[in-house]
């Protein structure tokens, strides 16, 4: 199972003040609270796979591989041994996320998590000094996705130039496993490595392959 498509991305979600940063990722953290709570001697993996398909609604919860197991009990792909007899039953285990419980799950976008990161930090900061870093270190953050937009839309531009960048970005083709692996090598190789926000732009190269571009 995935947290998203191949399309999108997944959300992180949990924010803690004091660790500045966010616990989970909403599609793990809702598998690891129905497993928490509900008694794996009785729930099969298809029961679980739409439960928390449904539970996270911010993204399209994508199965696959052999689904012939999906009628298989949860427990027969836990622990065995001294470890899980120490456990409490089922219904007494308290959640890894027990203390997060009270805060809302404030989901977001996996692209976004360094940005909202410093967003909150600039909110939360005690000082005013390191409220200064968290803005110089947030404005960076900004330039940096901002950069990023503009060298694939200049980049869309140079190579399609009988297609609108802006509807190069939007377009969306099967991957063209020949070409996008040195496609990928050569844009990192003249404008830098992907990073967590960019990564939003990559399937623009399998769109390049798509196209016919040479690498």
């Amino acid at each position: 199972d995935t947290a998203s498509n191949p399309d999108e991305s997944s959300y992180a979600c949990y924010w803690d003040d004091t660790r500045q940063a966010y616990l989970g990722d909403l599609y793990s953290v809702n598998w690891m609270e129905n497993t928490d709570k509900v008694d794996v001697s009785k729930e099969t993996l298809q029961q679980q796979f739409v439960i928390v398909k449904n539970e996270t609604n911010l993204s399209h919860v994508m199965e696959y591989g052999q689904q012939n197991i999906n009628s298989q009990l949860l427990q027969n792909f836990m622990a065995e041994g001294k470890f899980v007899s120490a456990l409490p039953r089922h219904h007494e285990r308290p959640s890894p996320f027990h203390h997060a419980r009270t805060a809302h799950k404030d989901a977001v976008d996996a692209r976004d998590i360094v940005m909202e990161t410093l967003v909150r930090r600039v909110k939360s900061a005690h000082t005013e000094q390191a409220r200064e870093q968290a803005q110089i270190a947030l404005e960076i953050e900004l330039m940096k996705r901002e950069h990023a937009d503009k060298v694939m839309m200049a980049v869309s531009r140079q190579l399609l130039r009988d297609v609108a960048p802006e509807a190069v970005l939007g377009e969306r083709h099967a991957v063209q496993h020949d070409c996008i692996r040195p496609m990928v090598e050569a844009f990192e190789g003249q404008c830098g490595r992907f990073n967590d926000y960019s990564l939003k732009h990559a399937h623009v190269l399998n769109t390049f392959c798509h196209y016919g571009v040479p690498v």
